[in-house]
Order: structure tokens, then C-alpha cells, then sequence
């Protein structure tokens, strides 16, 4: 583990501003700073986590329907040319589990995590700027919306925390496929499949989920 010493200094951890005395830690091996690696935890919270794009989606197999989605992101068996996302992903992150610093790459990240589910203030001002936000979008009392969203959130969660995991572990890998699944999230949309060719994500954009 290692540390940086400075008199006084302040950090932003997980959107919160900490004086530190005497220190202000880095991730092991490659000096990524907390919120950095937190970054794709604390997206989960995020307005845009999942609300949707009007901008175009190039170079991804765009999923329209979202029972397709579901599908691919949950069935075992799919037909050409689709691949088994869980098979896929597992592959994806093998060499994470593998890491000699794995299990503390846990404890860091949901430590950090339960600081900021533990700020209420914070907490409800985001909440407030989703229902805004939300409102803002056509997605306010959106039942089909509301179902896809309760649906899919523990493996959207599972996948970030994937990110944020190798982040901790070898830092911000440009270029990377979990890197391009955060990417995906950061448009409001959800990764949901992958192409025989092991390079081509689908993706569900819940834009065809709003209500005008």
C-alpha cells in the first residue's frame, strides 16, 4: 500500500472534501487516487446512470426492444451472433480475480462506498437532481421504464464495480473493454451483449422507454 505525505492538504474523496494531516493515500501500484477508481462506484448515483441518449450510438450493435436486452444479458443459450454475456464477462475479469491484491481491492472500494451511502445530505440532493432529471426526460411515473430499471441495476452495479476494480489494480486501462462498458454507462445507456467477433457491444438505449 502506499502513501504520499504532505503537511496539510485537501482531497476530494467520493464528492466529499477531507482535510488531511500528514497523508493522503494512493492505490497500491499504479497511484490512482480514490476517486478516481471510486468514479464508476459513485456513477451508480448518478442522474445520467441509465436515463438514456439522444445522440447517436456508432460502432455498437444498438438494441432496440427492451425484452431483447434482457435477453442477452440473461439467457444462456442465443442465437447468432451473439455470444453468452455472462461466459463473456467472466472471461473479462478472470485475470482481476487472479490479482494478488484482489481482496483488497474489495474492502477499499466498498469501504469507500459505504462513506458515501452513509452521507444523507449529499444522498438526497443527487435523488432530487435524478427526479429532476427524470422528470426533465419523459421518465416520471414510467412503469415499463421503472421495470427495465429494477431489472438490469445489480448486474449494471456488478459490472461497475469491475471497473472500479481494475482501476484499483492496474489503473485507468484506455481502450480496455470494462473501460468501454463505463463509457456506455456515461451515455445513459446499459451494455447488454456482445458479438461473436468478441469485440462489438450491444447496447440498450432507454430512450425508446420514454414518455412524451
Amino acid at each position: 500500500m502506499l502513501f504520499i505525505f504532505a503537511k496539510k492538504k485537501y482531497i476530494n474523496l467520493i464528492g466529499r472534501e477531507y482535510i488531511v494531516s500528514g497523508l493522503t493515500y494512493l492505490s497500491n501500484r499504479m497511484n490512482i487516487q480514490s476517486d478516481d477508481y471510486m468514479e464508476p462506484v459513485v456513477f451508480i448515483n448518478d442522474a445520467l446512470f441509465l436515463s438514456g441518449t439522444s445522440e447517436p450510438l456508432l460502432n455498437y450493435d444498438v438494441v432496440l426492444d427492451p425484452k431483447k436486452a434482457k435477453e442477452l444479458l440473461f439467457d444462456q443459450n442465443l442465437s447468432e451472433p451473439y455470444l453468452n454475456w455472462s461466459d463473456f464477462f467472466s472471461a473479462l475479469i478472470s485475470d482481476l480475480i487472479l490479482d494478488k491484491d484482489y481482496k483488497n481491492s474489495q474492502k477499499e472500494i466498498i469501504d469507500n462506498a459505504k462513506k458515501l451511502k452513509g452521507d444523507v445530505l449529499k444522498d438526497n440532493i443527487r435523488k432530487r437532481k435524478a427526479f429532476l432529471l427524470r422528470k426533465k426526460n419523459g421518465l416520471i411515473d414510467n412503469g415499463e421504464y421503472d421495470l427495465f430499471v429494477n431489472e438490469v441495476t445489480d448486474e449494471a452495479i456488478n459490472m461497475l464495480n469491475w471497473v472500479a476494480t481494475q482501476r484499483y489494480l492496474k489503473g485507468y486501462l484506455e481502450g480496455s473493454m470494462l473501460e468501454e462498458v463505463f463509457l456506455i454507462f456515461k451515455k445513459g445507456c446499459m451494455p447488454c451483449g456482445i458479438n461473436r467477433d468478441g469485440r462489438t457491444l450491444s447496447v440498450f438505449n432507454p430512450n425508446v422507454l420514454k414518455k412524451y
